[in-house]
């Protein structure tokens, strides 16, 4: 919410700051990206906070990766949308079936 208004009802440089501090996407949290496509962050990009690095665990309809494919939300975009892909909302650990615990890379 504070991202969608910043410029609007909140200072853009301020917003920005508060999102960095804050650690949106901490390392090991279970996201749902845009595409559908489910992963566990793995890394921070310095200064993009709202695009961490993600291992990809499941595609867009839920299925799992044979291989675990590792993207950068920085440029990562999908081919059944013309725009970038974004951390949708996170998850908590069972959703879709994953133990994050049981998981090995």
């Amino acid at each position: 919410m504070l991202y969608q208004q910043k410029g609007l009802y909140f200072s853009e440089i301020l917003v920005n700051k508060f999102i960095q501090a804050l650690s949106t996407y901490p390392t090991g949290s279970l996201v749902e990206l845009s595409g559908g496509e489910v992963g566990i962050v793995i890394s921070q990009n310095p200064g993009l906070c709202l695009r961490p690095n993600v291992i990809l665990l499941l595609d867009q309809d839920k299925n799992p990766y044979a291989s675990y494919p590792v993207v950068s939300l920085i440029n990562y975009t999908h081919h059944n949308f013309n725009n970038q892909i974004n951390v949708r909302k996170t998850l908590v650990d069972g959703d879709y079936g994953l133990d994050i615990e049981a998981l090995s890379f």
